[in-house]
């Protein structure tokens, strides 16, 4: 904690001091500029949206469903609503016969 102050006090006496100064000021003034790279690939319309909210670490890294199980649970859905389908086709069929 005695370095610190003693560096800057005196920049000119130490190197090292005057380099830290520099480093320092140079983190400063480029933390304030603009990235034209980043910021022209933002679209117009999410300018001027707020941030996302944050979210809690827990609830991303809990353990989610395998892809295998959900694909199952997807297939089982599908061939269900298929089936429905299937018999409201044969109905109708058979009404305009």
């Amino acid at each position: 904690m005695r370095l610190l102050p003693r560096l800057f006090a005196a920049p000119a006496q130490s190197p090292l001091g005057s380099a830290i100064l520099i480093l320092c000021l140079s983190l400063i003034t480029s933390a304030c500029t603009r990235v034209p790279q980043i910021e022209d690939q933002i679209d117009s319309d999410l300018r001027g949206q707020p941030y996302p909210d944050f979210v809690p670490l827990d609830a991303v890294l809990a353990p989610h469903a395998l892809p295998q199980k959900q694909n199952a649970e997807i297939k089982t859905d599908l061939d269900k609503a298929a089936a429905r389908l299937r018999r409201r086709a044969a109905a109708l069929r058979q009404r305009t016969l």
